[in-house]
């Protein structure tokens, strides 16, 4: 099976991969130009917790690789907000402790200048 796929604009020697056709034997005049014919793609290796983001490296002679690289899965904002929420309770309570010791510590100091100065 032959495959056109079509690419971001270029970052130096690479481009990421943005559209893949399978057999695009009509209709190829509606992919972008300068895209590049494959006749296999590589299947990525799953990677826990990663997302595989296909690539096209350009090589010397018009040569070209393609490859991926992988990008940490976002977490749901469900998630995120729960973890927030733990974060400000852990500090909110640890900030109620400060208070509370430092309240402590001025009745202790206030007891010891009540008895120095007696």
């Amino acid at each position: 099976m032959r495959y056109y796929i079509t690419y971001a604009k270029t970052e130096g020697d690479h481009a990421q991969i943005v559209t893949i056709a399978e057999n695009p034997f009509s209709g190829i005049e509606k992919y972008q130009p300068g895209g590049i014919w494959l006749e296999r793609l590589e299947k990525a290796p799953e990677k826990q917790g990663l997302m595989a983001v296909y690539y096209v490296r350009f090589l010397p002679d018009d040569e070209y690789e393609t490859y991926y690289d992988y990008v940490a899965i976002p977490e749901p904002e469900e998630t995120q907000l729960a973890k927030l929420q733990r974060q400000l309770d852990t500090l909110t309570a640890k900030a109620s402790a400060l208070s509370s010791g430092q309240e402590i510590q001025e009745d202790v100091i206030t007891e010891i200048v009540m008895h120095v100065y007696k």
